[in-house]
């Protein structure tokens, strides 16, 4: 409400002086406070629902911006743009429909060129980006409470995991462009993000993004087992931890056992089929396919990779623990994460705890395609369990397809899902700001 004054005392001073109209300052429509921004509804002849920026540090002891009316920009897709400063003029000059994507200061105070980008609806609605994008959302971006997810995100570049990411950090000699794909994401400090989306909306999807840590803790940098927390400076002062936290090609996405829940920064690898007997020889398919495994020849850990870590379908991470749903993506099958299943337990005394007294995950390689899951077996996981059972990914959609109903997965696999303890550490889904 003080700020709506203030841009009302303001209109008047200028309306007072009179003088040459088209010296008159254009200021957003505070009065509309329900303007809607994906509909790009709500809001008088000329200007769009955006984001206004209110203030920011060093004036403001926190960064807050809200949505509503603004004067419409001339700039489109992709083009150079520009925020005003904050207050009565923290609006962009972006057309409707689009976003800057510098919406937040340097740590310096000064503020960024960045590029118009479409504004897109995260839950799957209209309006979507294209095939050469994915939807994606930003923090501090189109939400007015940090408890709150954001109404809207934004349309960013689609890559290829195993083509955009520099994933030692060595610049010239990168992976950049190993798979002989056009490169995405050509600079150095911009990887290739995404997450499991758990089986919920939205559907996982990768994109370019900034690696916000590009130079921190170099050589090994905060890459395959590095604790993703405020104390080493992956997470924020907060102990939030987000999709670029981790350096590219790695996020903080599991747990780093059963008995230590600190995010740790997981690597992405290419996952292959591993179940006893089809393996390949000596177990080679556990870790992944060459090039793109969990060894120490193809990824850097801040801890060396174990003979127990095996590159775990992403599949597996895209199914809802509660509901039973299989949200499928494009990458469900290509797309894996260095995952140890000795670090973690299931309920193998049937207690409903997961303790030291728990027998650990099984590995791939000792398992046949199907278990028998029964309760006389809880204490022998080689039996018990199954390479087809979710809560393992050791296998692509297709081999372990007679665990599902659909897209629903049997009553059955969803038992095993809630026997198994959650591996995966909570984290926003959202990319955090350069």
């Amino acid at each position: 409400m003080t700020g709506m004054k203030k841009l009302a005392l303001v209109a008047l001073l200028v309306a007072a002086c009179g003088g040459d109209d088209s010296k008159k300052i254009v200021l957003p429509d505070v009065q509309n406070s329900t303007c809607d921004l994906l509909a790009q509804t709500g809001c008088p002849s000329g200007q769009k629902c955006t984001w206004i920026v209110d203030a920011t540090p060093p004036q403001s002891p926190q960064y807050v911006g809200h949505i509503g009316c603004a004067p419409a920009g001339t700039k489109g897709d992709a083009e150079t743009c520009m925020y005003g400063m904050p207050g009565d003029t923290g609006y962009d000059d972006c057309q409707g429909g689009f976003v800057c994507s510098s919406y937040k200061p340097k740590a310096d105070g000064t503020w960024p060129a960045g590029f118009c980008k479409q504004i897109c609806d995260h839950q799957g609605g209209a309006p979507t980006c294209d095939a050469d994008h994915v939807c994606v959302r930003y923090s501090g971006l189109f939400t007015t409470d940090s408890t709150k997810p954001a109404i809207a995100g934004v349309c960013d570049v689609a890559c290829d995991v195993f083509n955009d990411n520099d994933y030692d950090g060595s610049g010239v000699d990168s992976m950049k462009g190993s798979a002989g794909l056009p490169i995405k994401c050509p600079l150095d400090t911009v990887g290739c993000y995404g997450f499991p989306s758990g089986g919920t909306v939205p559907v996982t999807g990768w994109s370019c993004t900034n690696d916000i840590n590009y130079t921190k803790n170099q050589p090994t940098g905060f890459r395959h087992r590095f604790p993703c927390n405020a104390s080493g400076g992956c997470a924020d002062s907060m102990g939030n931890t987000y999709t670029n936290s981790c350096n590219q090609g790695y996020i903080p996405l599991f747990y780093e056992s059963y008995a230590v829940q600190t995010a740790i920064c997981t690597a992405v690898c290419k996952p292959l089929n591993c179940y006893n007997g089809m393996c390949g020889n000596q177990d080679i398919n556990r870790p992944g396919a060459a090039g793109h495994a969990c060894t120490d020849q193809d990824r850097m850990g801040f801890a060396a990779f174990q003979p127990t870590d095996h590159c775990r379908f992403e599949w597996s991470l895209e199914v809802d623990r509660m509901t039973g749903t299989f949200l499928r993506s494009p990458t469900s099958d290509t797309v894996g994460f260095c995952f140890d299943h000795a670090a973690f337990v299931y309920d193998s005394n049937n207690d409903g705890q997961f303790t030291v007294d728990d027998k650990p995950l099984p590995n791939c390689s000792e398992l046949g395609l199907t278990g028998t899951h029964a309760d006389g077996d809880l204490n022998t996981p080689a039996t018990y369990w199954g390479a087809s059972d979710v809560p393992l990914g050791c296998v692509n959609t297709a081999t372990a397809g007679v665990t599902f109903q659909g897209k629903q997965l049997s009553e059955k696999q969803r038992e095993l899902m809630m026997r198994v303890q959650t591996p995966r550490a909570p984290y926003s889904r959202e990319i955090a700001a350069p």
